[in-house]
């Protein structure tokens, strides 16, 4: 019997799961190009996703960041400053992105 996970809390019988973003050429918000120019700008020496960044930068920099990874408590914060900031109705948590994404996979 396999072993239910936070993400997995069902058999489902389909064999190829996938869950896309498609690409939007010529948009200006294409979350595609946006996780591209992302990635495309971490510091190097820094082999983690959410590095710091540095009080400035220019477009043009090589790297966007310190060579620092974000602190835990930063990160733990994140969906709720965030929320609260954007004036949203709801305030998100870092667990309802979390889960509303493995929801998404598990039901594609």
């Amino acid at each position: 019997m396999d072993k239910l996970t936070k993400n997995h809390r069902c058999f489902n019988d389909k064999e190829n799961v996938t869950a896309i973003m498609p690409e939007q050429h010529d948009s200006p918000s294409c979350e595609v190009a946006a996780f591209q120019k992302y990635i495309s700008k971490l510091h190097p020496k820094c082999n983690r996703l959410w590095q710091r960044s540095p009080r400035s930068f220019y477009d043009d920099s090589a790297s966007w960041n310190c060579n620092s990874p974000v602190g835990r408590d930063t990160l733990a914060q994140f969906m709720n400053k965030l929320s609260n900031l954007c004036l949203l109705s709801q305030v998100d948590t870092n667990h309802s992105i979390r889960a509303t994404g493995a929801t998404i996979l598990t039901e594609s």
